[in-house]
Protein backbone atom coordinates (compact mmCIF):
# COMPACT_ATOMS: atom_id res chain seq x y z
CA UNK A 1 0.00 0.00 0.00
CA UNK A 2 1.36 3.19 -0.82
CA UNK A 3 2.11 6.46 1.91
CA UNK A 4 0.47 9.36 0.99
CA UNK A 5 4.05 11.55 0.37
CA UNK A 6 4.42 8.50 -2.33
CA UNK A 7 1.64 9.67 -3.68
CA UNK A 8 2.28 13.09 -3.84
CA UNK A 9 6.06 12.82 -4.72
CA UNK A 10 5.91 9.49 -7.10
CA UNK A 11 8.27 7.14 -7.69
CA UNK A 12 11.94 8.73 -6.06
CA UNK A 13 14.59 6.59 -6.33
CA UNK A 14 16.37 6.08 -3.18
CA UNK A 15 19.92 7.87 -3.39
CA UNK A 16 22.61 7.11 0.00
CA UNK A 17 22.18 10.44 1.37
CA UNK A 18 20.36 9.92 4.97
CA UNK A 19 17.23 10.81 3.68
CA UNK A 20 13.85 8.30 2.95
CA UNK A 21 13.93 9.49 -0.64
CA UNK A 22 11.00 6.71 -1.66
CA UNK A 23 8.95 8.17 1.36
CA UNK A 24 8.56 4.04 2.53
CA UNK A 25 9.94 4.40 6.05
CA UNK A 26 13.37 3.36 5.62
CA UNK A 27 16.06 5.79 5.32
CA UNK A 28 18.73 4.46 2.31
CA UNK A 29 17.21 0.79 1.71
CA UNK A 30 17.37 -0.84 -1.39
CA UNK A 31 20.70 0.51 -2.35
CA UNK A 32 22.85 -2.43 -4.00
CA UNK A 33 26.23 -2.16 -3.50
CA UNK A 34 28.81 -1.26 -6.29
CA UNK A 35 32.09 -3.57 -6.72
CA UNK A 36 35.55 -1.48 -7.03
CA UNK A 37 39.31 -2.37 -6.90
CA UNK A 38 41.86 -0.81 -5.84
CA UNK A 39 45.76 -0.56 -5.73
CA UNK A 40 47.99 -1.74 -7.98
CA UNK A 41 50.18 -4.93 -8.70
CA UNK A 42 50.78 -7.42 -5.70
CA UNK A 43 48.84 -4.76 -4.20
CA UNK A 44 45.63 -4.44 -6.24
CA UNK A 45 42.84 -5.71 -3.91
CA UNK A 46 38.21 -5.47 -4.44
CA UNK A 47 35.77 -4.63 -2.96
CA UNK A 48 32.75 -2.75 -2.87
CA UNK A 49 30.69 0.70 -1.92
CA UNK A 50 28.05 0.58 0.41
CA UNK A 51 26.22 2.96 1.88
CA UNK A 52 26.79 3.35 5.38
CA UNK A 53 24.94 5.94 7.81
CA UNK A 54 24.50 8.22 4.95
CA UNK A 55 27.62 8.40 3.06
CA UNK A 56 29.06 5.94 0.05
CA UNK A 57 31.73 3.85 1.63
CA UNK A 58 34.61 1.98 -0.30
CA UNK A 59 35.49 -1.12 1.13
CA UNK A 60 38.37 -2.04 -0.49
CA UNK A 61 42.04 -1.90 0.93
CA UNK A 62 45.09 -1.90 -0.74
CA UNK A 63 47.34 -4.89 -0.32
CA UNK A 64 50.86 -4.74 1.34
CA UNK A 65 53.97 -4.90 -1.01
CA UNK A 66 55.46 -8.03 -1.60
CA UNK A 67 58.90 -7.62 -2.33
CA UNK A 68 61.13 -4.74 -3.88
CA UNK A 69 60.16 -5.89 -7.51
CA UNK A 70 63.71 -7.63 -8.39
CA UNK A 71 63.01 -10.84 -9.63
CA UNK A 72 61.70 -10.96 -13.37
CA UNK A 73 58.13 -12.38 -13.30
CA UNK A 74 55.72 -9.33 -15.18
CA UNK A 75 54.14 -8.89 -11.29
CA UNK A 76 54.54 -5.31 -9.80
CA UNK A 77 55.79 -6.82 -6.07
CA UNK A 78 56.39 -3.13 -4.68
CA UNK A 79 52.94 -1.64 -5.95
CA UNK A 80 54.36 1.66 -8.06
CA UNK A 81 52.59 0.82 -11.08
CA UNK A 82 55.81 -0.83 -12.68
CA UNK A 83 56.50 -4.57 -12.89
CA UNK A 84 60.02 -6.10 -12.23
CA UNK A 85 61.31 -2.24 -11.87
CA UNK A 86 64.20 -3.47 -9.29
CA UNK A 87 65.38 -6.22 -12.01
CA UNK A 88 69.28 -5.51 -12.03
CA UNK A 89 70.42 -6.91 -15.33
CA UNK A 90 73.83 -9.09 -14.99
CA UNK A 91 76.48 -9.06 -17.68
CA UNK A 92 76.61 -12.40 -19.94
CA UNK A 93 79.17 -13.85 -22.38
CA UNK A 94 78.66 -16.31 -25.15
CA UNK A 95 80.53 -17.71 -28.19
CA UNK A 96 83.46 -19.05 -28.39
CA UNK A 97 87.00 -17.97 -30.08
CA UNK A 98 86.88 -14.96 -32.19
CA UNK A 99 83.03 -15.26 -32.16
CA UNK A 100 83.45 -14.44 -28.23
CA UNK A 101 80.91 -11.70 -27.79
CA UNK A 102 79.20 -10.00 -24.42
CA UNK A 103 75.51 -8.62 -23.46
CA UNK A 104 73.78 -8.56 -20.58
CA UNK A 105 70.31 -10.21 -19.29
CA UNK A 106 67.46 -8.32 -19.49
CA UNK A 107 63.82 -8.53 -18.14
CA UNK A 108 61.39 -8.03 -20.84
CA UNK A 109 57.20 -8.91 -20.10
CA UNK A 110 58.20 -11.26 -16.94
CA UNK A 111 60.99 -12.78 -19.01
CA UNK A 112 64.98 -13.11 -18.34
CA UNK A 113 65.89 -12.66 -21.60
CA UNK A 114 70.12 -13.10 -22.69
CA UNK A 115 70.98 -10.11 -25.61
CA UNK A 116 74.29 -11.82 -26.19
CA UNK A 117 75.07 -13.26 -29.95
CA UNK A 118 77.62 -14.75 -30.20
CA UNK A 119 79.95 -13.55 -33.83
CA UNK A 120 79.59 -15.66 -36.88
CA UNK A 121 82.92 -17.07 -38.30
CA UNK A 122 84.00 -16.11 -41.98
CA UNK A 123 86.24 -18.92 -41.74
CA UNK A 124 86.17 -21.87 -44.36
CA UNK A 125 86.26 -24.49 -41.41
CA UNK A 126 83.16 -22.95 -39.96
CA UNK A 127 83.83 -22.34 -36.73
CA UNK A 128 85.50 -19.91 -34.56
CA UNK A 129 89.03 -21.09 -33.39
CA UNK A 130 90.96 -19.87 -36.16
CA UNK A 131 92.71 -23.62 -36.93
CA UNK A 132 91.67 -23.46 -40.72
CA UNK A 133 94.83 -21.09 -41.33
CA UNK A 134 93.25 -18.26 -42.87
CA UNK A 135 94.72 -15.84 -40.00
CA UNK A 136 91.83 -14.35 -37.64
CA UNK A 137 88.80 -15.25 -38.34
CA UNK A 138 85.83 -12.22 -38.52
CA UNK A 139 83.14 -11.88 -35.72
CA UNK A 140 80.12 -9.78 -36.71
CA UNK A 141 81.77 -6.62 -37.70
CA UNK A 142 85.06 -7.73 -36.74
CA UNK A 143 87.39 -8.75 -39.63
CA UNK A 144 90.86 -9.46 -40.71
CA UNK A 145 93.71 -11.24 -41.45
CA UNK A 146 95.89 -12.04 -44.21
CA UNK A 147 94.86 -14.21 -47.60
CA UNK A 148 98.40 -16.13 -47.02
CA UNK A 149 97.23 -16.94 -43.54
CA UNK A 150 99.74 -14.62 -41.57
CA UNK A 151 97.28 -13.01 -39.92
CA UNK A 152 97.37 -9.29 -38.91
CA UNK A 153 95.48 -6.56 -40.25
CA UNK A 154 92.53 -7.22 -37.68
CA UNK A 155 90.26 -4.02 -36.81
CA UNK A 156 86.93 -4.08 -35.26
CA UNK A 157 84.09 -2.06 -36.57
CA UNK A 158 81.75 -0.43 -33.97
CA UNK A 159 79.55 2.31 -34.30
CA UNK A 160 81.09 3.53 -38.19
CA UNK A 161 84.72 4.01 -35.72
CA UNK A 162 87.48 1.23 -37.25
CA UNK A 163 89.83 0.75 -34.70
CA UNK A 164 92.97 -1.93 -35.08
CA UNK A 165 93.16 -5.13 -32.70
CA UNK A 166 96.38 -4.81 -32.27
CA UNK A 167 95.98 -1.21 -30.87
CA UNK A 168 92.92 -2.17 -28.87
CA UNK A 169 94.52 -5.08 -27.19
CA UNK A 170 97.54 -2.51 -26.48
CA UNK A 171 95.09 -0.28 -24.87
CA UNK A 172 93.98 -2.65 -22.53
CA UNK A 173 97.52 -3.29 -20.93
CA UNK A 174 97.69 -1.23 -17.94
CA UNK A 175 99.24 2.07 -18.20
CA UNK A 176 102.02 1.56 -16.01
CA UNK A 177 103.23 -1.85 -18.04
CA UNK A 178 102.44 0.46 -21.69
CA UNK A 179 104.99 3.29 -20.11
CA UNK A 180 107.93 0.38 -19.43
CA UNK A 181 107.47 -1.43 -22.69
CA UNK A 182 108.01 2.18 -24.21
CA UNK A 183 111.06 3.41 -22.38
CA UNK A 184 112.73 -0.09 -23.01
CA UNK A 185 111.92 -0.06 -26.21
CA UNK A 186 113.41 3.62 -26.74
CA UNK A 187 116.27 2.63 -24.50
CA UNK A 188 117.63 0.33 -27.20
Amino acid sequence: MLTAAQLVHGDTPEVCNGIDDDYNGEIDDGIQPTPTTCGVGACSSTGQIICQNGQPVDTCTPGQPTGNDDICNGIDENCDGVADDGYVPASTVCGEGVCKAAGETRCVNGQVIDTCTPGQSAGSDGNCNSSDGGGVESVGSVSGGSSDGGGGGCSINTAGESIDLGYALFLSIPVWVRLGAVKRKHSN
